[in-house]
């Protein structure tokens, strides 16, 4: 019998279609070598706030000729996106279903510094 492959970029905060393509492919391929490209999934999200869409972008430090792989991105941590991220999500959703469950792991995510995309 054949088997479902599927593959896809990493996505900063995934969207449902992401882990739905995961979860029906027999073998799912996170494309993590290819090449960045700013204002991407891969760096950005949209969120939906009481105001509109909100685009939260994590910050980057970009190679002299500008051509890298994802998996070599690195965080530009002078930036203080972790906790203005961290805050947008928690104002945005905090009265949504199932809020509380995933509050504690978010938080811990948001606290910790992170040296690349991957």
């Amino acid at each position: 019998m054949p088997k479902t492959l599927a593959a896809a970029l990493p996505e900063y905060l995934p969207t449902l279609p992401f882990f739905k393509k995961m979860q029906i492919a027999d073998v799912f391929l996170l494309a993590d070598d290819v090449m960045f490209s700013r204002q991407s999934p891969v760096q950005r999200c949209r969120i939906r706030t009481a105001d509109g869409e909100l685009w939260l972008s994590v910050p980057v430090l970009q190679k002299q000729r500008g051509r890298q792989n994802i998996g070599d991105v690195i965080i530009d941590e002078t930036r203080n996106w972790r906790q203005k991220h961290w805050r947008n999500l928690r104002h945005s959703y905090q009265f949504s279903a199932y809020f509380d469950f995933f509050a504690d792991e978010f938080s811990a995510m948001y606290d910790r510094r992170w040296q690349r995309l991957l």
